[in-house]
């Protein structure tokens, strides 16, 4: 795997491991009714994750367009 992509898999995997870790914990502030914990995982999902997609989709074009260019000056 190329040196790029790899970093690309790895911050992938840690934003896709937060998303999931955020979820179970919403679902449990949800079942034992704490509220508090609830509306800071909103308001962390409404601001963190939010930017962090869009970082993680820039990475993606970049990591794209770098390939493309590495694959094009080795023919």
């Amino acid at each position: 795997m190329k040196k790029g992509l790899k970093f690309e898999v790895i911050v992938l995997k840690y934003f896709l491991l937060m998303l999931v870790g955020c979820t179970l914990a919403y679902g449990v502030g949800k079942v034992l009714e704490l509220s508090l914990l609830t509306t800071a995982i909103a308001v962390v999902v409404d601001t963190v994750l939010v930017r962090s997609l869009i970082l993680l989709a820039c990475l993606g074009v970049l990591t794209a367009i770098t390939e493309s260019l590495r694959s094009g000056s080795q023919e």
